[in-house]
C-alpha cells in the first residue's frame, strides 16, 4: 500500500527539477485531471456503481496523460510521479478506487484525507511541469 512517507520522499528526491523540456500539454493534462479526479472523489459518499462511468472516464484521461508524459524525452521522474498518483497499481488512485468499490460509500474523514493526498500529488506534478525549462514557473 502506498504511504504518505513514500510519496513525500519521492517529492523530496524529485526536487521539483527536471531536465525534460516544458510542455504546455503536459501541464494542462495535470491541471485538468486534478479537477476531474477531485470531482469523482466528491461522489464517493455514494455507491461506486453509480459513478463507475465517471471513474472509467478519469482512468482513460489519466492513461492518456501518462502516455503523453512518457513520450517526453528525459521525463522519467515525472512519469514515476504520475505512477505514484494515478498508476494502475499501488497508487493513490488505485487504493482509493479499491476501497470505494469494496466498502461502498466512504466516510467523510477518509474522503478528506484522500482529497488532501491526491491534491498534494497533483500539485507536485504541476509544480514539476511548471519548473521545466521554458515553463516560466517554479
Amino acid at each position: 500500500m502506498i504511504t504518505l512517507l513514500r510519496l513525500g520522499l519521492f517529492f523530496l528526491l524529485m526536487g521539483c527539477v527536471s531536465t525534460a523540456p516544458y510542455s504546455s500539454v503536459a501541464h494542462r493534462n495535470a491541471v485538468e485531471l486534478k479537477v476531474e479526479v477531485l470531482s469523482v472523489l466528491s461522489k464517493a459518499t455514494g455507491s461506486f456503481e453509480d459513478s463507475a462511468l465517471e471513474v472509467r472516464r478519469v482512468e482513460l484521461l489519466a492513461s492518456k496523460a501518462m502516455e503523453f508524459a512518457k513520450s517526453i524525452p528525459q521525463n522519467g521522474g515525472t512519469v514515476e510521479l504520475w505512477n505514484e498518483v494515478m498508476g494502475p497499481q499501488e497508487s493513490l488512485w488505485s487504493e482509493f478506487k479499491k476501497k470505494w468499490s469494496q466498502d461502498g460509500a466512504l466516510k467523510p474523514l477518509i474522503l478528506k484525507l484522500t482529497k488532501r493526498n491526491m491534491t498534494s500529488g497533483f500539485d507536485a506534478i504541476i509544480k514539476v511541469e511548471s519548473s521545466k525549462i521554458g515553463g516560466g514557473g517554479a
